[in-house]
């Protein structure tokens, strides 16, 4: 780490991180291992996505993966990938998610249908005379019909903790990706590059050759916009005279 190069990242000035805070004799080691005995597995790994935050390593955030597909009336599967759920962030900073008192799973699948809304956006197969409430009948379909999906679950309870969002970010890297596409934001005004976990989490995977896209937000005051990094393709609707 001596001869690492300088970068910019988050943890405040005021924090000085030296290999002297390390232990440096069997004493010291064995008085940590006593005292991490007294720390929860959440927390501890909250705290070491906490440094994921602060110094930006590029790491891989291991977690387990299924293969899911989604299929249709005719049975024929439309749309097959694999998926991830990052957790870890948001248990050390709220607890374990069984204290919400709310239904979740502990997958990539969704409780609200928010995460169903955004892979269909990205990959939904084509449906004709699809109609919506005092709206004309059209063709309903994704960006494109025949992507393959991999589905990263950063945010509970529309809780996104940074830890969970740059953990799913350096999955969609290690699992080597070409495209992200992601629906979640701060709310405007955007935040300084090097204090968003999006506009960081991004740039990593950018510099790597993935394609970034990025919701431009519909939240605060109208007219604004976040996700707007030079890295990233920030994606909004056009103004309507109709409200939904």
């Amino acid at each position: 780490m001596d001869k690492a190069k300088s970068v910019g990242c988050p943890l405040a000035g005021h924090f000085k991180l030296s290999s002297n805070q390390s232990p440096t004799s069997d004493k010291d080691k064995d008085e940590d291992k006593d005292e991490m005995l007294k720390i929860s597995y959440v927390l501890a790994v909250g705290y070491l996505m906490y440094v994921v935050v602060c110094t930006r390593p590029d790491i891989a955030h291991s977690v387990e993966t299924s293969k899911v597909c989604l299929s249709f009336e005719n049975g024929k599967s439309m749309l097959d990938g694999f998926t991830d759920s990052d957790m870890a962030g948001y248990e050390a900073e709220h607890g374990p998610l069984e204290l919400s008192n709310q239904l979740f799973f502990r997958s990539p699948r969704d409780a609200d249908g928010h995460g169903t809304h955004t892979a269909s956006t990205v990959a939904g197969a084509i449906v004709v005379n699809t109609t919506y409430p005092r709206i004309t009948v059209g063709t309903a379909r994704g960006g494109s019909t025949s992507a393959r999906l991999a589905i990263y679950k950063a945010c509970w309870f529309n809780l996104c903790s940074d830890a969970d969002i740059l953990a799913a970010f350096d999955d969609t890297i290690n699992d080597d990706v070409d495209i992200i596409s992601f629906s979640i934001g701060p709310s405007p005004p955007q935040p300084s590059y090097f204090q968003d976990a999006n506009s960081i989490g991004s740039f990593h995977a950018f510099h790597r050759g993935i394609l970034i896209s990025g919701s431009a937000g519909n939240s605060a005051f109208s007219s604004t916009a976040t996700n707007v990094a030079p890295w990233i393709i920030t994606v909004a609707a056009s103004s309507i005279d109709r409200e939904f």
